[in-house]
Formats: C-alpha cells, structure tokens, sequence
C-alpha cells in the first residue's frame, strides 16, 4: 500500500475520531420523555389512573386532553368530558376519601395545595405519589404549571411541548383583545376584580393583578397583598371599573365603594371560572375585556350587567 492511501487512510479516521465524540454528546443531550422528576416524585411511565382533587388541575388535565387518565375526581370538580353523573367522586383535599382512591387503584392524587398532617403519608402507604401544583400567580407561573402538568400526563419533551402548545392557544384571543385595546390608545381605567366587594379584591401579588395588567387596566387594589383592602381604603377608591362576583348586586358593590366614579361600570364575572386557571379563565378574562371596552368590539354580545 502507498504512502498516499496510508495518508488517505489516517485522515479520513481522524476526521471520524473528532466526528464520533460530537456525535456521541448530541445523543446524550437528547432527553427522554421519561423518567420525569415532579415534586420530589419520580414519574417512570405515561399515568394510566388518575384522581384529581383539584377543580383547575382537573380543567387543565382536560384542556391538555389528557382526560382518560382520571379515573376519579373531587367532589366540586367538573365532570371530564364524556363522563356521567356516576363517575367517581373522591372527596376534597381536604378530607379526601382515601378508601376510594385505594378502590380506583389510583397510581396519583393531583392537588393544588398540601394535604392535611398524615394523609400524604397514608396515600403513600398505599403506593399512591402525590403531584402538587400551586396556583400561579403570574403569566409566567401559569404557563409552566400548563408545562408541568403536560409533563407528568406525556413526559419531559412531548408534555411539556403539549402544555406550552395549549397555553399559547389558549393566550391568542386574550391577547388580540388586549392588543386591540392597547392599539386604541387612551387612559388606563382604574379598576378593580372583586369576588366578593368590598374589602376582598385581587391585589397587586395575583394573577388577576397580571390579567388587569395586560388588559390596558391599572389594579386599584395593586400597592396591597393577601386578596384584602382595609376598610378605609375602600372607603375612598375612586374606581372607575369593578368586575365583581355572581353573589352580589349591582347596587351592593355601588354601596361597598361610595368614593367611585360617577359613570362606574360594573361587570359581573364568573369567578369559578377565573379561580380554575384553566380555559374558562382565559375565555371569561376576554369576555370580561370586551365588555369593559363596547366600542372596541361591536359585534360581541357582552352585558356590562348581567344581574
């Protein structure tokens, strides 16, 4: 063999040697669906049975389309898509009924918060993980609870892809409506989301502070924290917009802020609905927005008052 062909021969293995460790680093970064690590809880495959003790975990398992995989839900949750009124109701987070999750053979309990003092231990015990996922309080937070969540129901690449995909579905019409009303220009009216006025109102550490916000609308309540206002506080807001929970009355909520613009408009929310964080929050925050702004969006069929 020449000289020249040795030389061919040592260049086209060295090339392969600096191509190879490439290679090799390019397929060790790939990462897996699976395991996923949730919470301190390793996920090792896709769950096939599920409880929700979660009303928003439940609405956003469903917005996922991850549905078939509860096999049980809590008492105030909104039944899965397709499901009757026998399917099975699993108590509260509160006081959950553990003989019935054993019953399902539940592999996970979804909740929005901690369980009382024992009973993760007691579904433990059982083989069943537990999966907390806090309620956001950004947009940001709530976006990664969407990717969170798709994680645990599909994986770390296909799940948290799916989560993100929703979310940015479920954005697009809120954000148009809130381009629109920033592309109209003007002052930011002084409002307020009040579930239950006076006093119990979105602050500035919500995420409602984050949808008032976005919406083109300055939170009276934004400079206070904990979902409360002192009374005095109240008593001088001059809010020029309150959106205000399905218990209460126009006239109530006009009594709860005497100091209020004289052409206050008050709009009725569903509060459920925004309390969820799942899809009829992001419809209800853009229906809220049109009825707030009827000369921004004629064709929409929104009631400033419904009550």
């Amino acid at each position: 063999m020449s000289k020249g062909v040795y030389r061919l021969l040592a260049s086209a293995l060295a090339l392969c040697l600096l191509i190879l460790p490439g290679c090799t680093k390019e397929k060790e970064e790939q990462e897996d669906d699976f395991p996923v690590l949730l919470n301190n809880v390793t996920i090792s495959e896709a769950p096939q049975r599920v409880v929700s003790l979660s009303p928003a975990l439940t609405e956003l398992t469903e917005d996922l389309g991850y549905g078939q995989a509860l096999v049980g839900i809590s008492d105030s949750c909104t039944l899965p898509q397709g499901q009757g009124e026998d399917f099975p109701r699993c108590g509260t987070a509160q006081t959950p009924n553990l003989q019935q999750i054993q019953d399902l053979q539940a592999q996970y309990v979804l909740v929005s918060g901690n369980l009382a003092d024992g009973q993760r231990t007691e579904l433990q015990q059982m083989g069943v993980d537990v999966i907390v996922i806090q309620p956001a309080a950004t947009l940001e937070e709530l976006q990664q609870n969407y990717e969170a969540l798709g994680s645990f129901y599909a994986g770390n690449v296909t799940g948290r892809a799916k989560g993100k995909e929703v979310y940015d579905q479920l954005m697009a019409p809120l954000q148009e409506a809130a381009d629109t009303i920033a592309s109209a220009g003007g002052d930011h009216p002084l409002a307020l989301y009040a579930p239950r006025p006076a006093s119990t109102v979105a602050t500035g550490d919500t995420l409602e502070q984050a949808f008032l916000d976005l919406l083109g609308f300055e939170n009276a309540a934004s400079g206070a924290t904990g979902w409360f206002l002192e009374e005095e506080q109240t008593q001088s807001l001059q809010v020029q917009v309150v959106f205000y929970g399905e218990d209460f009355t126009s006239e109530q909520v006009q009594q709860a802020y005497p100091a209020a613009a004289e052409d206050l408009l008050l709009i009725q929310a569903d509060t459920d609905a925004i309390a969820r964080q799942g899809s009829g929050m992001f419809q209800e925050w853009a229906r809220l927005a049109k009825a707030a702004h009827p000369e921004l969006f004629p064709q929409e069929e929104a009631s400033p008052d419904p009550s």
